[in-house]
């Protein structure tokens, strides 16, 4: 989990809110949908072509946390103090929905299919 959060954001302040919602959807038994594992699994493969676009969360690795449910197999990253802090120390909440902005991460309630009706 913490080098997901890690990986996720690289402003301290936001982990633990990175970390809940990823707890929060490993509760319900939903994919991770984390995009940093997916980046992961292309940089082991060597496709990772500099950002993600929608074909590559179909990439077949148990990295890939947009197919297969649950912690990847091990770590994509060496996690920092702040990262492994957010893992163990989440803040509660009953957010499931990450979103970039221009100012940061935000954490959305709800399920995807609540927060965008698709």
């Amino acid at each position: 989990m913490a080098s997901i959060v890690e990986k996720e954001t690289a402003a301290a302040e936001e982990r633990p809110r990175v970390a809940s919602v990823y707890y929060n959807r490993l509760g319900l038994k939903m994919a991770l949908d984390a995009d940093p594992s997916v980046i992961y699994a292309e940089q082991l493969t060597g496709t990772y072509s500099g950002s993600l676009h929608h074909a590559d969360l179909a990439v077949k690795s148990p990295y890939n946390t947009y197919r297969f449910a649950g912690l990847p197999p091990g770590p994509i990253a060496n996690p920092g103090k702040s990262a492994l802090e957010a893992a163990m120390h989440p803040i509660a909440q009953t957010f499931f929905i990450l979103s970039a902005t221009g100012m940061g991460i935000i954490a959305l309630p709800g399920t995807w299919k609540n927060t965008t009706g698709m």
